[in-house]
């Protein structure tokens, strides 16, 4: 068992300031005696200064009156009760009457309700180049937090929310227990050992709902042998994603952690390992919100990078340069609105032009504004170079939750699939999972894969799990619960574990 301990300290670059109070004594606010106008002034200031600025145009009038305003107010030292606003400090620099300004600006603005977005290309309700295949089933509910293929040995790996096991799939879908894990897992990272087993990290995420609790967990496991486990950290705030690499080049590999966290609890965590056998935990971005992480040399100088992406308060998609003295320099290069539910993004030279694209998923709707958005779905951003990237593709996708980027059907160029945990289920269930085939550049037949009934999609993977050289799909159902539209009355299966999509694209 490693050493663990936690680094009080948060190295120089990462000494990040909380922008609102920064900015709050620098502001000098005068009233025009125009309310309206006033009400834009300061929410410019108060609301854009922690995230990118939210017009009122992004949430439905009810929406921002009973649940975004009166979520916001607390962090800026005003308290909610009911559906008044007081005052907590009457030396705070935001007024009671600044804000109800603010309060009345969205009211006034915001539309009765959010105009849908027509997709450019209508969904094909077919089974394109898959078909699937589905594990014997038993008579309890499934909660499946997470599905992972193995690389190397083409076994699938998942965790259900219920049992804090890790079970390993074969072939034939029959599965076993390997280990017992502290709480759900949610992600898998691979890497080798000398004896050509793998090796996964694997991130128990502590509570699945919005907390603060800092009960989660990072295992290492061999695959072959899982009573090999090592708890690399633990009384982590809900860590969802973990990845490793030698980012001092000391041949010892070092692991980040997303610890999306809950309210004010979370961050990008750094854990060192040392020489000695020590580990060393410093958070790199206190507060709550990371998400996903990617690593790279992204600036061809020799040393590891990474990007991260945040979701909660400042969505944004972060790169930080290694500075080959053990710290980072950090760099936005994709910022969202605090309304946008970033979900997922994969880093891939999409369109073979040499440089690296991003495709970026958006969909998370169970905070403070669970409506349908015409703004959540899949987005290709292609590099402009000099880490300058614009979007060149959107597909509206209700709830988005997760692409995968291959070459499905081995022509050439990549495809992309997507699960949405939160689609419209009422209105469209089929876009819980679309496979979208590119037959020119940024071009694609989207196909609507009629899975929707047998169960709802919390996690996928791609791999080639029967080994015939081109890339099938696992789905893990998470079949209860995380209700986000009232008429809805669940109607998938929810007794499925699994669902496996297999390609048969090179029988074409």
């Amino acid at each position: 068992m490693r050493i663990i301990s936690i680094a009080i300290s948060v190295i120089v670059c990462f000494m990040f300031v909380n922008s609102c109070k920064q900015k709050a004594s620098e502001f000098t606010f005068t009233p025009t005696g125009n309310d309206l106008k006033d009400g834009a002034i300061l929410s410019k200031h108060y609301c854009g200064g922690c995230h990118k600025y939210p017009s009122p145009d992004i949430l439905d009038k009810a929406t921002w009156t009973n649940h975004a305003l009166p979520s916001m107010a607390p962090k800026l030292q005003i308290s909610v009760w009911g559906e008044a606003y007081f005052q907590k400090d009457l030396t705070t620099e935001l007024s009671l009457e600044n804000w109800n300004k603010i309060v009345s600006y969205y009211q006034t603005l915001a539309p009765d309700s959010l105009t849908t977005k027509r997709a450019h290309l209508k969904l094909n309700e077919d089974w394109a180049i898959f078909k699937f295949k589905q594990p014997k089933r038993d008579t309890t509910v499934k909660f499946t937090t997470m599905v992972s293929i193995d690389p190397s040995s083409s076994l699938i790996y998942t965790s259900d929310l219920m049992t804090n096991k890790l079970y390993e799939w074969d072939k034939n879908l029959d599965s076993k227990v390997i280990a017992d894990l502290e709480s759900p897992a949610v992600s898998f990272f691979y890497t080798k050992i000398p004896n050509g087993s793998s090796r996964a990290l694997v991130s128990c995420i502590g509570t699945i709902e919005n907390s603060d609790d800092s009960i989660g967990s990072i295992e290492e496991i061999v695959l072959n042998n899982a009573t090999q486990k090592t708890t690399i950290a633990s009384a982590l705030p809900k860590p969802v994603y973990t990845i490793s690499a030698d980012f001092n080049k000391d041949k010892i590999n070092d692991y980040l952690v997303c610890g999306l966290g809950g309210k004010t609890k979370g961050g990008l965590y750094l854990v060192k390992n040392n020489q000695d056998n020590k580990t060393e935990i410093i958070n790199l971005k206190p507060g709550p919100g990371p998400t996903q992480l990617a690593s790279g040399d992204f600036n061809q100088d020799g040393w590891t990078d990474f990007m991260a992406l945040f979701s909660v308060g400042d969505e944004r998609l972060t790169m930080y340069l290694n500075d080959q003295n053990g710290r980072f320099t950090s760099q936005t290069i994709l910022r969202f609105n605090p309304a946008n539910g970033s979900t997922s993004f994969q880093i891939i030279d999409f369109n073979k032009d040499g440089k690296l694209d991003i495709i970026y998923t958006n969909g998370f709707n169970f905070a403070d504004s669970r409506i349908l958005k015409p703004y959540h779905g899949l987005s290709i951003f292609i590099n402009q170079g000099d880490f300058k990237f614009k979007r060149k593709y959107f597909y509206p996708i209700n709830g988005c939750s997760k692409a995968v980027v291959s070459d499905f059907d081995n022509d050439g160029d990549y495809d992309i699939a997507t699960i949405a945990f939160f689609a419209d289920f009422v209105n469209k269930p089929s876009e819980s999972f679309i496979y979208f085939e590119q037959n020119n550049p940024l071009s694609f037949k989207p196909h609507a894969i009629p899975v929707y009934k047998k169960g709802r999609w919390m996690c996928m993977d791609a791999g080639d799990i029967d080994k015939d050289g081109d890339m099938d799909i696992v789905l893990g159902n998470y079949s209860k619960g995380f209700i986000n539209q009232k008429e809805l009355k669940p109607f998938w299966d929810k007794q499925g574990s699994i669902l496996v999509l297999e390609n048969n694209s090179k029988h074409k």
